[in-house]
């Protein structure tokens, strides 16, 4: 499988859309970490699905300083059943909480685990408590603690968090088979000449991205003019565009996920002015950067609301 950074955006760019229809807590865990280890540090929505414990959960941590607790369920026996199975599931925790689980496969290849929920096991929230709290198992637990933070989930009938769920694995499905033909094609232009390759790894360095034409010339020992033609030739467009695609990426999770000024987000990304960078990111986006961050800051308003 090869995971281009656009391969692993669009990949989470659709799970922020499941989310927001959802209304899920959503957590995705890779079976290759280098992925993320790779990803994680270019754009804040890489860490927006790294784990979603919740207030249940941290006292179940707390209680696992005494027993076993959940040791790592997630990971390993519902990743490992999702595997098997190949196909949305809903499994039960240890403590009596329900999660669905989502596989995402692509050309045969077994990518990642999408965890959803977490959920009530019944209709009635104070049935599925009495289970947990009245488990002599799990004496040490802050009942106070467990019951405030149980009754902030929802009771979803299986069979329709199972429609949820083969949505998702259908909308994976078709996403993966598009995102992995387009991988091929950006990853052959990229390896068609190395000097585009390195001239994109100073590009999407995620530390210390250099976006100076002349610059990154410079340390491939090139003339700027002999890179801009060599990079229109493999990857079909000009240079400028394709930094500026990238910083306006980033710029995008920044606005989400970040309460930095706009002014800085620009400085951030390598703009001098922040009038320059509005209008670039509407060139790409359609919209500003302001409208970008209302409509954010919208939706998590309804969210919290």
């Amino acid at each position: 499988m090869i995971y281009t950074p656009r391969f692993v955006q669009s990949f989470y760019e659709l799970m922020q859309v499941f989310k927001e229809l959802t209304g899920f807590n959503i957590a995705v865990n890779f079976k290759d970490e280098e992925i993320i280890s790779r990803q994680q540090n270019k754009n804040k929505i890489f860490l927006n699905f790294k784990g979603h414990r919740n207030d249940f959960c941290n006292n179940i941590k707390i209680f696992n300083n005494r027993t076993n607790g959940c040791n790592k369920y997630d990971l390993k026996k519902r990743g490992e059943k999702a595997e098997l199975l190949k196909k949305p599931f809903i499994d039960e925790c240890p403590f009596g909480v329900l999660e669905l689980v989502i596989p995402f496969i692509c050309r045969n290849e077994y990518i990642a685990t999408i965890f959803c929920g977490q959920f009530c096991k019944y209709p009635s929230r104070s049935r599925g408590l009495d289970e947990v709290i009245c488990n002599p198992k799990n004496r040490h637990l802050d009942k106070t603690a467990v019951e405030k933070a149980y009754k902030h989930f929802t009771y979803i009938p299986s069979e329709k968090l199972i429609k949820i769920g083969n949505f998702l694995h259908m909308a994976l499905y078709a996403a993966g088979e598009e995102l992995f033909y387009s991988g091929i094609e950006e990853k052959k232009r990229m390896n068609a000449n190395s000097l585009i390759k390195a001239a994109i790894h100073y590009i999407e360095n995620s530390e210390q991205p250099v976006y100076s034409l002349h610059e990154i010339a410079h340390k491939l020992e090139i003339s700027g003019e002999h890179l801009s033609r060599l990079f229109k030739k493999q990857m079909k467009q000009n240079f400028i565009d394709y930094v500026n695609e990238v910083k306006i990426s980033k710029a995008q999770s920044m606005l989400k996920f970040t309460s930095l000024s706009i002014v800085e987000i620009a400085l951030e990304i390598g703009f001098s002015k922040a009038s320059y960078f509005g209008k670039i990111y509407k060139k790409i986006t359609g919209v500003t950067p302001s409208y970008s961050r209302k409509v954010c800051n919208y939706k998590n308003n309804l969210k919290s609301g």
